[in-house]
């Protein structure tokens, strides 16, 4: 769902519904649940310990794909060092 708000956040007003309804025809949209928030939070707890910023997008993205136990695939930086540091453990 995060994903999708920024696809279309960058598309032109008389484009955006449709672009809509092919990335949902193309991709399952995942909404996010209990686990997903919970998992968020925790995240957000251990990068704050670090003294760690990620922007929020991109921790709901990651809490959800680690909530679901779900791979995702990205160049962007701030996902990596999600997994770097594996902050699924309390």
């Amino acid at each position: 769902m995060i994903t999708l708000i920024e696809v279309l956040r960058g598309i032109p007003e008389e484009k955006k519904e449709q672009a809509k309804e092919l990335i949902e025809e193309s991709y399952e949209t995942l909404g996010l649940d209990n686990n997903a928030i919970l998992t968020y939070c925790t995240l957000y707890r251990k990068l704050r310990q670090k003294g760690e910023a990620v922007p929020d997008t991109d921790l709901l993205i990651a809490a959800t794909a680690i909530s679901r136990d779900i791979p995702l695939q990205t160049r962007d930086a701030h996902f990596q060092r999600l997994v770097v540091h594996d902050l699924r453990t309390a």
